[in-house]
């Protein structure tokens, strides 16, 4: 077999595959067109992993306030250094 023979080939099959992926791609919306009809208050989206080490993050210093309150300083301290480790490790 030729390069060019092989090159038309490998076009072929990339077609065929994008093909696949686009008929994949709308099934999965018409699914989750039907499943949001059936839950209305069903929210779909997307999230960032910086959103996601947010989530994680905002229930620490909620914490990390409630110990302080409660003149937990030790434990406060804890969930302090939680919270900047997530923070330096993720860059916030």
């Amino acid at each position: 077999m030729t390069e060019k023979e092989l090159n038309r080939l490998a076009d072929l099959i990339v077609e065929k595959l994008i093909g696949a992926q686009e008929e994949n791609d709308a099934q999965f919306k018409k699914e989750l067109a039907e499943i949001q009809a059936l839950n209305p208050d069903l929210e779909i989206g997307t999230i960032t992993q910086e959103e996601l080490i947010k989530q994680e993050i905002e229930p620490l210093e909620e914490l990390m306030a409630e110990q302080i309150a409660n003149e937990e300083y030790l434990e406060a301290k804890k969930t302090h250094d939680k919270i900047e480790e997530l923070k330096k490790k993720y860059k916030l």
